[in-house]
Formats: C-alpha cells, sequence, structure tokens
C-alpha cells in the first residue's frame, strides 16, 4: 500500500492536467485499489464527506462517507451483513472483476454532523489505468434532493389529476399536500359529485403510508349490521349466512387508509362503535371475544350539513370531533366554471381515444352551454353528460343536439333572449387588457369584451394559457 501511495503521488505531482481534472470535478472521486482501499480522495468529496483526506486514505468507502454500518464491519466497506444488497458494494465488486463501468443508485445511512441521515447516492464506478497500473475510480452523486424534488413533482401530478386552475382548487391541492404529511383524521365536506374520493385517494397517495392499501367503504349502502360485519369483520357462525370467517375493512387497512364514504349516514348505534374504535385502535369482529390491534389513518367525507346534523342529534359531536381534527371542503362545480371547459376537455379526451376516436371537440354553442348550466351534479354530472355526448355524435364535432336533454332544457329556460352576444373580433392586446383589469376573470373579461364565454375560452386555447398569459 505505502508503494502505491508514493507512486501515485509521484504521479500526481507530474501529470498535473490528471490532478486537477480530479480534483476540479464537481463530484465526489475516489481512486481505489484491487483490494477497494482508497488510494485517492478528489477536494469535492472531501467538502462533503469529510474534513481532511489522511484519515481516509487506506480505509475504505465506508468509512469516508460514515456509514452507519462501518462500524461494525472491522474497518472494511460491505464486510456486514446490512451489506449484503448495497449497490456502493456491488458496483465496485463489479468494476474490480472486469464488468467495465458500473451505475447504480445506493440508499445509504450516514453519519452527518452527528447525525443519522438517508442519502440516495448515484454511484459510477470505472475502471482507470495509470502508468499500466490498475486502478477504479468512483464518482458519487447525492442525489437526495433531486429524489425528494421529483417525488414531489410526481405526486403534485397525481393532485393535478384532480383537472382545474380555479383559485379554490389550488388551494384545496396544497392543504392535500400538506396534510398528506401529517397523520390526522381528516373529513371531506362538499356535495355529492365532486371528488370526495379523489381527494382522499390523494391524500394516501401523498403520504407515508402510500405503499400501504387504501380502503373504500360507503357507509350509506349497508344497513347496521352488515356495515358493522364489513367494518370489523366476523367469525364464522356470528350470524346466519357467516359461512366463513371474514376480516373487516379496518384490519384490511392495517398500516394504511381507511376511506368512510357518506359518514353522516350511519346510525348512532354504529357511531358508538366507531368511536370506540377511532379512541383505542382495536377492533372486535363479530362474534369474537378477541380484541386485534389496527393501525389505521381514518378519512372521512358527507354531503351533509354536518353541523345541523350535530345540532339535531343525528350525529354525534365527539365522534365528529374524532373524524374531523382538520375539514377539507371541496368547492361545487357551478363556483367554478373557469375549470368546466378544462373538465369537459379532459372526459372528451379520456372516452373518446380508448373507442378510436381522435379530435373529438365541442362545438361553441354545446360549450356555452356547459358554461351556463349550473351543474347540480357536479363533475360527475359533467363527466356522464361528455359520455352522453359521444355516444349520440358520430362526428367530431359535439353540436347541441348531442347534449342530454335535462341539460339542453335548462338551458334553454335561462337563457334570456332579449339579451344577445354581440360578435367581436378578439386580439391579444384587447383580451389581455380585459384579463388584467378582472384580475384574470375569463368571465368578467368575456363580459368586458361583449364576447360569450365560449369565445373567450377558444381563443385563449389557440393563442395562450387560460391564466392569460400569451406566448412571446
Amino acid at each position: 500500500m505505502k508503494q502505491q501511495l508514493n507512486y501515485l503521488d509521484q504521479f500526481f505531482n507530474q501529470d498535473h492536467c490528471f490532478k486537477t481534472l480530479f480534483h476540479s470535478i464537481p463530484l465526489g472521486a475516489l481512486l481505489l485499489d484491487s483490494d477497494r482501499k482508497i488510494i485517492a480522495v478528489n477536494d469535492f468529496m472531501l467538502k462533503t464527506f469529510g474534513t481532511g483526506d489522511a484519515k481516509f486514505i487506506g480505509g475504505s468507502i465506508g468509512n469516508i462517507l460514515d456509514c452507519v454500518n462501518s462500524d461494525a464491519g472491522e474497518n472494511f466497506c460491505g464486510s456486514t451483513v446490512h451489506c449484503k444488497d448495497c449497490q456502493i458494494f456491488r458496483s465496485t465488486v463489479s468494476a474490480i472483476q472486469g464488468e467495465q463501468v458500473q451505475r447504480h443508485k445506493a440508499g445509504v445511512k450516514v453519519r452527518i454532523e452527528g447525525k443519522i441521515k438517508n442519502k440516495e447516492l448515484l454511484i459510477t464506478t470505472n475502471p482507470v489505468t495509470i502508468e499500466h497500473h490498475n486502478y477504479w475510480i468512483v464518482f458519487f452523486q447525492d442525489i437526495t434532493e433531486l429524489n425528494e424534488l421529483l417525488h414531489q413533482i410526481n405526486h403534485n401530478e397525481k393532485i393535478r389529476g384532480m383537472i382545474g386552475h380555479d383559485p379554490e382548487i389550488l388551494k384545496l391541492k396544497e392543504q392535500i399536500y400538506e396534510l398528506a404529511q401529517v397523520d390526522v383524521p381528516v373529513m371531506i365536506l362538499g356535495e355529492s359529485g365532486t371528488g370526495k374520493e379523489l381527494i382522499a385517494n390523494a391524500l394516501h397517495n401523498e403520504g407515508p403510508r402510500r405503499d400501504k392499501p387504501f380502503v373504500t367503504v360507503n357507509c350509506s349502502a349497508l344497513q347496521d349490521n352488515l356495515l358493522e360485519s364489513e367494518l370489523f369483520g366476523h367469525m364464522k357462525g356470528a350470524f346466519t349466512g357467516a359461512i366463513r370467517d371474514h376480516r373487516g375493512r379496518f384490519e384490511l387497512a392495517d398500516g394504511g387508509t381507511i376511506f368512510l364514504d357518506e359518514i353522516g349516514d350511519i346510525s348512532p348505534a354504529m357511531q358508538v362503535k366507531l368511536l370506540r374504535v377511532l379512541q383505542e385502535g382495536i377492533i372486535e369482529p363479530v362474534g369474537s371475544e378477541q380484541s386485534k390491534k389496527v393501525d389505521v389513518r381514518v378519512v372521512s367525507a358527507t354531503n351533509k350539513d354536518i353541523k345541523k346534523q350535530i345540532t339535531s342529534g343525528r350525529f354525534r359531536e365527539d365522534l365528529f370531533y374524532r373524524l374531523c381534527v382538520v375539514p377539507l371542503c371541496t368547492p361545487p362545480l357551478r363556483k367554478r366554471t373557469d375549470d368546466i371547459y378544462l373538465l369537459a376537455d379532459h372526459f372528451l379526451k379520456k372516452y373518446s381515444l380508448p373507442n378510436g376516436r381522435s379530435n373529438v371537440v365541442l362545438s361553441d354553442k354545446s360549450l356555452n352551454i356547459l358554461l351556463e348550466y349550473d351543474w347540480p351534479g357536479n363533475i360527475r354530472e359533467l363527466q356522464n353528460a361528455v359520455q352522453y355526448a359521444l355516444v349520440h355524435c358520430k362526428d367530431r364535432i359535439i353540436e347541441p343536439v348531442h347534449l342530454p336533454p335535462s341539460i339542453k332544457q335548462r338551458s334553454t329556460e335561462s337563457a334570456n333572449p332579449a339579451k344577445k352576444v354581440r360578435k367581436k373580433k378578439l386580439d391579444r392586446v384587447l383580451v389581455s387588457e380585459a384579463l388584467r383589469k378582472t384580475n384574470g376573470n375569463k368571465l368578467k373579461a368575456a363580459k368586458l369584451l361583449h364576447v360569450s364565454r365560449a369565445t373567450m375560452y377558444r381563443f385563449l386555447e389557440t393563442n395562450g394559457t387560460f391564466t392569460g398569459k400569451f406566448p412571446q
């Protein structure tokens, strides 16, 4: 080893180009011998993981990274049972055995400033020959923050599966991401068809329980005895028809999330039983004398006015506070009309492409009808309306005749024949100025320009984004 170090020192002193390159590369770099002992360490590696190279020369990669497992490995990286699946160990061994460049991601536990932290490293191992001597250079790139950012972007994309740019929806997305990180019960409040189950799913997928089960129960669909069995399970022979043991939804969701939809519809008797489970984290299957501990995050939802339910005595106040540490309110579609076009376009693509149809669009008249309708059934009703239109439209342009009769009728009833929209040619300057004056409100901007909302949406789709910002 000493002879190798002396030789390497001489080489580094002679070849200033290699030395400069080795120390200036913006990645951690180590030079290893055939025993995977450290021969040289570059400046970037020292700044990131060490304070001086003297104590690392002749040591192992685990030492310089301050891997928590290196303490038990007799000062040698890869010598503990914990190193069996470590990509650092595998990639360096493969490179030294002559398998050329190795590139792997490695998750390691290291000490940084006295604290143990999980790090994700990108390891590249490459053989290098210096004056007929074989060495192996190992590059380290800390991609922990990058992975966290990509993870956040990926999950934000899932949240963005909730189509919409309305301020209320943007605020809701932020709340979902924040609440997903804390393990507290959440109650989702809103009208039917506003996407409450989608929100519950997002809360699960964004949080630390994402790899565990997500289990849904529609509480309004079952009678008390069936709901109790569905939630907590039952034993064989517990009641007529119980021919085998049945695991309840709480047990199936253990470690994950259970979504109790339409929680406002459960009976007072079931409320008492559910309250006990939430307080103690213990379930007792029907017909069993043994209790089971479960670790479940509870997300619930209701379309009822839960405060009125409590006041009238139909819903227990103590259960409400157990279920609703934080409420999430979903806005009805009639209060986010700017999102109607985006949602309709999303459903058009979703249902037309699988059936071999493409480029199916709404005519201006059809879009105007959708924008004017008040959508009592919210997003679910819009989804059904688009599917109905696709069935009845054999061409690529959906006209008013293809829309559901109830929507056309309501639109006709609400239309004011005395007010006619005056057609006006739009340009980027006019639209930008109108959006500026109305703080980006497209409905108000359309009225200001005396054009229909459909015309405004079409213009923005063709010329820029829905924020009123046009490409340069």
